[in-house]
């Protein structure tokens, strides 16, 4: 069946901060990544930990970081993220900006006072408003710090080219008006494929 087919290599994960789809079939994915200026293959970022309060969503993008060849480990808060940092060398960060007990801010604040975890790039997981992120890392970036911004509704092929761009030695200012303009194009990515389950159900 035609309409079968098209739908057969969607897969949409939806947690309680946004939606994680991978909507791109493996010989394009593949293609995609492999035009990259740096290939997976070749990145030297070995060990990644993601630090997310969603149980859920921290599983799932686990599934698609280790099936890309990367060690995972995980953690709950900022305050956890700490102790994985003294306990294992860790080459880059994915990271919340709200969560419990230690929030992105104050975590990436602790780490700025340490000369070791400061060199570790951050990828900024978040779908929290923009300029608000931006506030937070700018004076961090300052302090020599290099932070990515992603939207949490991202597909596989944009997280892994984050991960080959984070390897780059210093983070570019963000471009706010860009980064809005991803954001809205996500969400109504959302609206349109939340209508077709509402409609194939």
């Amino acid at each position: 069946n035609r309409f079968e087919m098209s739908f057969s290599d969607i897969r949409m994960i939806i947690t309680a901060d946004g939606l994680l789809k991978d909507v791109i079939g493996d010989g394009i994915e593949e293609q995609e990544i492999k035009s990259t200026s740096s290939p997976i293959t070749e990145l030297k970022i070995k060990k990644i930990l993601v630090v997310d309060n969603e149980e859920d969503l921290r599983f799932l993008l686990r599934g698609i970081l280790e099936k890309a060849g990367f060690k995972v480990q995980e953690a709950a808060n900022g305050r956890e993220a700490l102790k994985v940092l003294q306990k294992e060398a860790i080459d880059l960060i994915f990271s919340d900006f709200k969560m419990p007990k230690m929030d992105g801010p104050e975590f990436w604040e602790e780490m700025s006072k340490d000369t070791q975890f400061k060199l570790i790039p951050i990828i900024v997981f978040s779908t929290y408003i923009v300029e608000e992120i931006v506030k937070k890392i700018s004076p961090l970036q300052e302090k020599g710090m290099r932070f990515r911004i992603l939207d949490k509704f991202s597909n596989k092929v944009q997280i892994l080219n984050a991960i080959s761009e984070s390897q780059a030695r210093s983070s570019s200012p963000v471009d706010i008006t860009a980064e809005r303009r991803k954001q809205a194009l996500n969400r109504l990515i959302k609206k349109q494929e939340k209508s077709i389950l509402d409609w194939l159900r």
